[in-house]
């Protein structure tokens, strides 16, 4: 059995003995984020510029057309475009989604980040895709639920101080690694299973439309 020992956290509980706990701010190199921008309803396309929604990082992955085309006499306030290999943090929402990250993994020269999201820049070193894995876990979400504050109870926010001082649990390189890559399958596996039990279910949806329909129109004898 793998011998642990304590973190000296209470909402982290005890760790591996070869772990390391080491605070978030000094894995991360800077904080930046965009500014308000008047857009409009849809999706950018690859001519547009677009600006993110908070709602690019409310299911806890990134999505990147949860964005919406700014509007022409704005463009040139946009700042902050989304980088690779960082994580786009809501430092705003509600209390259950305040705190949300995505990582990035490719690069978008005309989408641009909002006032309300942060985007986190990380020194070289680090397995940026581990720190994400780890803020979405559930204890860390508990806890930074906890660090929010705000005059309206269903709107939250964070700073980057608190940001910063989160405690990660920090083990080698390659055990990182190892751990991203099986999560990574795992998450594929368990999404790939609710996309297909999801279609399932809109088709049994419309089946039930359609007999109901059927049974009190005549069309079906019963």
């Amino acid at each position: 059995m793998r011998d642990m020992k304590d973190s000296g956290i209470e909402w982290i509980g005890k760790i591996p003995d070869n772990y390391n706990l080491i605070r978030l701010k000094y894995l991360v190199s800077f904080i930046e984020s965009g500014v308000s921008v008047n857009a409009g309803q849809n999706e950018a396309d690859v001519n547009e510029l677009g600006v993110l929604k908070t709602s690019s990082v409310s299911k806890f992955a990134f999505d990147i057309h949860e964005n919406k085309s700014v509007n022409k006499n704005e463009e040139n306030r946009v700042s902050c475009p989304v980088c690779s290999d960082t994580l786009i943090v809501s430092r705003m929402n509600t209390p259950e989604l305040v705190g949300a990250c995505g990582y990035v993994d490719k690069s978008y020269s005309n989408i641009f980040l909002p006032d309300r999201l942060w985007q986190v820049h990380f020194k070289t070193h680090t397995n940026v895709k581990y720190i994400w894995y780890y803020l979405r876990s559930k204890c860390v979400r508990f806890y930074i639920s906890s660090l929010s504050t705000g005059t309206s109870s269903s709107m939250q926010n964070i700073s980057q101080s608190q940001f910063g001082d989160i405690n990660i649990v920090l083990t080698t390189s390659n055990q990182q690694n190892r751990i991203v890559n099986y999560l990574d399958k795992k998450c594929y596996a368990i999404d790939s299973s609710i996309e297909k039990k999801q279609t399932i279910i809109e088709k049994l949806k419309e089946y039930k439309k359609s007999l109901i329909s059927e049974c009190v129109t005549g069309k079906k004898q019963i």
